[in-house]
């Protein structure tokens, strides 16, 4: 059997819980190797997660940051493709480019390039979430569904399922393809 680093084996045992969990019907506890963060993720009960209210690019969105999982955080990485790891703004770059999306590089200008949702709008799987302020957006990380995101947080963690519900929210975005 072939040897897996530590990054691998725990993206690969999350890619395992979430089949399970999908199947079950039940939530996961998701911890990632050397990372101490854990996140409980939920079941949507709308079918979010399981891909039964998700657009198609939506879908392609959240299959791709899923594969992410467990890559490690890089300041301005854009991700094992370019033998890097990935920063929250490069995750969501290419999470939208393999569904055909074009966004620009930072948070702010992702941010400022999105269609900007009106507070209080209903998040839906695949939206961008904003942390810091519309001038200055220091992170994004993409919704689930269940008030869960995948983001890259910061040095030192791995791509990740997690939360979103940070005191520096202050909004989401829905992209499309000409917007």
């Amino acid at each position: 059997m072939a040897k897996i680093g530590a990054a691998a084996g725990a993206a690969l045992l999350l890619v395992i819980l979430l089949i399970a969990g999908a199947a079950a019907g039940v939530a996961s506890l998701v911890s990632f190797g050397s990372d101490s963060t854990s996140a409980t993720l939920a079941q949507a009960e709308s079918g979010a997660m399981t891909g039964t209210s998700e657009s198609a690019v939506a879908r392609t969105v959240l299959a791709y940051a899923r594969g992410q999982l467990g890559v490690r955080y890089e300041w301005g990485g854009d991700g094992p493709a370019h033998g890097q790891g990935f920063d929250c703004s490069g995750l969501v770059q290419a999470a939208y480019a393999a569904a055909g999306i074009t966004l620009p590089r930072t948070a702010t200008d992702q941010y400022q390039a999105g269609k900007i949702l009106p507070p209080g709008t209903a998040l839906q799987p695949g939206d961008l979430l904003f942390f810091g302020s519309p001038q200055n957006a220091h992170h994004v990380g993409i919704y689930l569904g269940s008030g869960m995101m995948i983001d890259a947080p910061h040095t030192g963690a791995v791509v990740r399922i997690e939360d979103y519900h940070w005191p520096d929210y202050f909004g989401a975005t829905r992209p499309t393809a000409g917007r």
